[in-house]
């Protein structure tokens, strides 16, 4: 590292150091060439230096740790959270030289959702970039307020941007032949064990592939399931009734941990490896998981959450009550089940446990004009 007169080379940018509030700011000048540098120290040096702020502006190194520890934010999961600093930091990575404080964005926000709108990514990403801007702004504007300090920019400037209208594809469900056709498929008994869970629960991929023995209740005939994506801001639960499959696969893996350990250690440290691995099965039996789309990428048609969609579907089809389908799949509507009384909920088990009753049996062999290939 190289020091030049508050000029410091790192990585072979140079970077601006001002004193702002007691502290020092540094700012790239995205170049490498000295002599450039020190032009822009020299001749841009008052501009850089009203752009850090003046006392009391709150700077863009200060904001997202404020942010995480704002009580005026949500409680939201870690991956939620890494969502929102990784759109913060995106912003950071593009705002010029000199812009070091929330005040100094205002300004220059259009010109960034230019570059955003102009970057290839999918209406889907944009749209997600704008929201967790909006966002962290919100929770910033109102923490500052709620402290007595001053606020740190006039208004959010990502609220009057228009969204982009977001082509996405939904996810097909899987068919009872479908998941008949996957079982043939799955490379080893844990993978089909998986399948058959997946398919006659309804549960997301990481809440099936870290199912854990607490989770399991055989002697009431269900599983009460904390959902990982819901899990930090609710303490609702997914309550699912076993069908004589489910029963038969959680007898054989009875353990005091994890229902499907192998994967789930996969799952831990390569999370891509578990969806790349189911893919080639969906690929082996004849269905495309993923089909060209009118933005120019591949979008996923049938995935693990096809499972879900495909559960609801024949519960639906089965004439099961929307209450207890809500209650199985932990949707909003799934707090009917905090009204059951500790005594009633063997009556609410017994209902569940009928409800999958409808679900078509998996024991019986795929449709036979149907070839499928050992995941390779």
């Amino acid at each position: 590292m190289t020091r030049n007169h508050n000029l410091t080379l790192r990585r072979g940018v140079w970077y601006l150091r001002r004193r702002v509030s007691g502290r020092d700011v540094w700012r790239s000048l995205k170049t490498g060439d000295v002599k450039e540098a020190r032009r822009l120290r020299d001749c841009d040096g008052g501009k850089l230096t009203g752009e850090l702020g003046e006392q009391g502006d709150l700077l863009l190194c200060d904001a997202f740790p404020r942010f995480v520890n704002s009580l005026c934010r949500r409680e939201c999961s870690a991956s939620s959270l890494r969502g929102y600093e990784s759109s913060f930091a995106a912003l950071l990575r593009w705002l010029p030289a000199g812009v070091s404080c929330l005040r100094g964005v205002d300004s220059i926000a259009y010109s960034y959702v230019l570059h955003l709108s102009e970057s290839g990514i999918s209406a889907g990403t944009y749209n997600s970039h704008l929201q967790a801007l909006g966002y962290v702004w919100r929770v910033l504007m109102q923490d500052c307020r709620a402290k007595g300090d001053p606020a740190p920019c006039e208004r959010v400037p990502w609220a009057d941007i228009r969204r982009k209208v977001s082509h996405s594809v939904n996810r097909l469900p899987f068919t009872s032949d479908h998941v008949r056709r996957l079982l043939l498929a799955a490379p080893d008994d844990e993978w089909r064990d998986l399948v058959i869970v997946a398919a006659h629960t309804g549960l997301r991929r990481a809440d099936v592939v870290l199912l854990h023995s607490d989770s399991v209740d055989l002697g009431r005939g269900v599983l009460s399931v904390s959902p990982v994506k819901t899990r930090a801001r609710s303490l609702r639960r997914a309550i699912i009734g076993m069908s004589d499959d489910v029963r038969s696969v959680l007898t054989c893996r009875k353990t005091d941990g994890l229902v499907f350990p192998e994967i789930a250690e996969l799952y831990r440290v390569k999370p891509w490896a578990v969806g790349r691995a189911f893919e080639t099965m969906v690929n082996a039996i004849g269905l495309h998981s993923r089909v060209a789309h009118s933005e120019g990428r591949a979008r996923c048609q049938y995935g693990f959450h096809s499972f879900r969609h495909g559960f609801r579907m024949a519960l639906m089809a089965g004439g099961v009550a929307d209450s207890l389908v809500s209650i199985m799949l932990c949707h909003s509507q799934g707090a009917v089940a905090d009204a059951y009384t500790h005594a009633e909920s063997g009556l609410l088990d017994k209902q569940l446990i009928e409800a999958v009753g409808c679900l078509p049996s998996l024991s019986e062999p795929a449709v036979s004009n149907v070839v499928a290939f050992k995941v390779a």
